[in-house]
């Protein structure tokens, strides 16, 4: 019973859309732990940024250092994070 429900929990995540709040054209940069604490923009035109949170490897889950700064600095700079 828990293996079914647990599929029907993931087919409902994979066929529900998804709200995305860019419009065409919008361009943004991606950020990791290699840019930095405060982030790089790639153009004065880049409207939003995307920073990785954690991750998972052998040790387990982890919260990328970065994380938090790199979402402040977009927020400061008046871009979406």
């Amino acid at each position: 019973m828990k293996k079914i429900v647990t599929l029907i929990i993931v087919a409902l995540v994979a066929v529900t859309p998804l709200n995305v709040f860019a419009a065409k054209g919008d361009q943004g940069v991606d950020w990791a732990i290699y840019q930095g604490e405060q982030g790089r923009f790639g153009y004065a035109h880049d409207k939003f940024a995307i920073a990785q949170i954690g991750g998972y490897n052998a040790s387990g889950i982890y919260e990328q250092y970065t994380y938090k700064t790199q979402v402040a600095s977009a927020i400061a700079q008046g871009k979406r994070a």
